[in-house]
Formats: C-alpha cells, structure tokens, sequence
C-alpha cells in the first residue's frame, strides 16, 4: 500500500501553533499580542445598593377648603371670600409671612336638588399653607375651625424638609461605600481586584410617614378651641444605586 507524506514549511507550522494558541488563551479571557506575553483582558463587575437616611422634618403644609352656599352666586363668593380673610388671618397672626399663603383653587358651581331644579351656589376656596414653626402651626390649626366654623375643613397635611440636599448626599455617599464594599467581595473570592467605577446609575426618594393626628383627636381640639396635636414623625431618604467597576488582576 502506498504511503502519503505530508510536508509542511517551518513558516506555516509556526502560524497554526500562534492561531491555536490564541483561541485558547481567548477561551479563558486572555489576548496575546505581538512581541508580549499573555495578559488578562480588562473585567467588570457591576452591583447594586441601597441606603437609607432619617431625619426631622421642618416645614409642615396644610391644605384648607372653606365651602359656602347661597341663592347666588354673587352671594355664595362674598360670604366665601369673607371667611377665607378670616382663615388667612389665622395664620398671618401667627407669623406665617404672605408667601406662605397660596390660593391653589377656587370654585363656584350651581347645586341642584333630585328633580333637577336649581337650588343656588356653592364656591369652594382652597388655600394652602406653609409653616415652619410646629407649635405655632398647632395652635393655628385650632383656632382656624372656631374663626370660621363649619364651612372650613383640612383636606390633608404634609411634612418636608425645606432643604434636603445634605440628607441625600450621605445617603448616597453611603449607598456608594456599600456598592464598593459588595464587589470587592466578589472580587475577591475570584482572586481580582477592584478598579474604578465606569457607571454609576441611581434612584432616590424622600417619604413621610403620615404623622397627622386621628379625626377624633383633632375634632376635638377644634371644639375646645385648643392646639391640635401634631406628630411630625420622620423623614425617610432611600437612595439605591447600580455600580459597574473595572476588574484589575
């Protein structure tokens, strides 16, 4: 039987051993370029964390209504607008400064009885009002439904911070220090070790739990004609942001 031999050139035994060479050391994540040994291609790690920040609220805002009806319009807005000076001057007298009152709605509808007949006019007049002073705020809130009686209600309070810049940067200074902390963890167990943050991405939100006191507490206050209790509770910061870092070897 006849034999076969192959002959191959020093040059192409020399350019398959480079190519097979490569294609393993890509299998494992290394490159190979000319004239260098073989070095780790650059890995991420990305993770994700989460703070979370308390901190005392210091401005309370509180949505009036003041509701009139009469057999007119014209009527129905002059005795709205008299009890909505008298409202105003609750708080004016308080210390509350004019730009923390605000008109935020004003309404005037006809009313009708079951068989469609005109019966007159109903206004709505909606203010809203920012205080800073929570003692104050209490015992406005009290004298407000003696001043004006039955034709005013409170359609909700809420509590903010008036400035809570300082808040959210330690929360996501600390968000950040628990990302780091996360993916030098992992990278470790892999033997690597953590670069620089080439993405960051972040969510945040500012909530407050709804301190206001219970519907029989502070109807009560009103009809004594005393502070209304307020609990302004805490401020609640979450910061939660995505990291990607480099992997060094």
């Amino acid at each position: 039987m006849a034999s076969m031999r192959v002959w191959r050139s020093p040059a192409a035994v020399s350019v398959l051993a480079a190519l097979a060479l490569a294609t393993a050391l890509s299998a494992l994540g290394y490159t190979l370029s000319s004239g260098s040994t073989p070095s780790r291609a650059t890995g991420t790690i990305s993770v994700s964390a989460d703070a979370r920040l308390n901190g005392a609220p210091d401005t309370l805002t509180a949505l009036f209504a003041v509701t009139t009806t009469a057999s007119s319009a014209a009527s129905a807005l002059d005795q709205n607008d008299s009890l909505m000076q008298r409202l105003q001057n609750v708080f004016t007298a308080s210390g509350v400064p004019a730009s923390g009152l605000q008109t935020s709605d004003l309404s005037v509808s006809p009313t009708y009885n079951n068989k469609g007949g005109l019966t007159g006019y109903r206004t709505e007049d909606d203010l809203s009002v920012t205080l800073h002073n929570f003692t104050k705020a209490s015992r406005a809130i009290g004298v407000a439904e003696n001043v004006v009686g039955d034709a005013v209600q409170i359609n909700g309070v809420t509590f903010s911070l008036s400035n809570n810049s300082e808040l959210l940067r330690h929360a996501r200074a600390l968000a950040m220090q628990e990302a780091r902390a996360e993916a030098a963890g992992f990278a470790a167990g892999a033997g690597e070790t953590v670069g620089a943050a080439i993405r960051i991405s972040n969510e945040q939100q500012v909530t407050t739990p709804l301190p206001f006191a219970s519907g029989s507490l502070y109807k009560s206050a009103f009809a004594a004609g005393l502070a209304v209790p307020i609990q302004a509770g805490t401020l609640q910061v979450d910061v939660h942001v995505n990291v990607t870092y480099r992997l060094l070897s």
